[in-house]
């Protein structure tokens, strides 16, 4: 759920640069988002959803080929996709349809592309560009933006929080990363993996993974370098 407790956010805003970040466990402490990169990374990534969408398609229409086919050799009740045309059940396969649902609440319908792919109510967990704050605590992960009063907690439990329009996420300690893992209403999981590299420990990397009806296997990378202390 999100927060906004003034003594929880000064505390978030004013001790992460005063501590040292090697002092907290990672990947506590404010990072600087490296946004021409992130650029580069998210278009990579775009392209191969756009790929993977294109090789969907073909599938499902080849599938719709070979039902045609069957019913026009006298199948049960001539056709089985008669009447729903090649759209499928709402739309399924084009714009809006069953699985649209709009930028928050579980993201758009994948003829919107990737940025419309995720609900805006994740949008704390890896942003772009600006700085992103982490804080984690002994049953909890805080996260914040430098500018923002606004801070998510996210439980290390399995109850996990509820951030609205039936969107849930959970936080959990995995071979010494951090990792969110998220769900959303129309079907989707994503995995946010936090990496600090041992040998650079000045970076972070959040690894994102996304499953669902849409996409399967689904990776984009986000990179921030160690905020220096203002």
């Amino acid at each position: 759920m999100s927060l906004r407790p003034a003594l929880l956010a000064c505390l978030l805003f004013s001790a992460a640069p005063a501590i040292a970040q090697d002092a907290l466990p990672p990947p506590s402490g404010q990072w600087q988002a490296n946004g021409k990169q992130n650029e580069k990374l998210f278009k990579q990534a775009e392209s191969d959803f756009k790929t993977a969408m294109k090789a969907r398609r073909q599938k499902m229409a080849d599938a719709d080929d070979a039902d045609t086919g069957d019913s026009a050799t006298g199948g049960f009740g001539g056709g089985r996709h008669g009447g729903m045309g090649s759209g499928g059940m709402g739309g399924m396969h084009g714009g809006g349809g069953m699985h649209g649902g709009g930028r928050r609440g579980g993201g758009r319908s994948g003829a919107q592309g990737l940025a419309g792919l995720l609900p805006g109510e994740l949008a704390f967990a890896a942003p772009a560009d600006g700085t992103l704050i982490v804080q984690r605590m002994h049953d909890a992960v805080a996260f914040a933006q430098d500018g923002d009063g606004a801070v998510t907690m996210i439980p290390l439990s399995s109850d996990g929080a509820d951030l609205g329009n039936g969107v849930k996420a959970v936080a959990r300690d995995d071979a010494g990363d951090l990792v969110l893992d998220a769900t959303t209403p129309n079907g989707l999981k994503v995995e946010y993996r936090y990496e600090v590299p041992a040998d650079k420990p000045d970076t972070l990397a959040v690894h994102i993974t996304v499953n669902g009806h849409l996409v399967d296997g689904l990776k984009l990378e986000r990179v921030y370098a160690q905020a220096k202390a203002k």
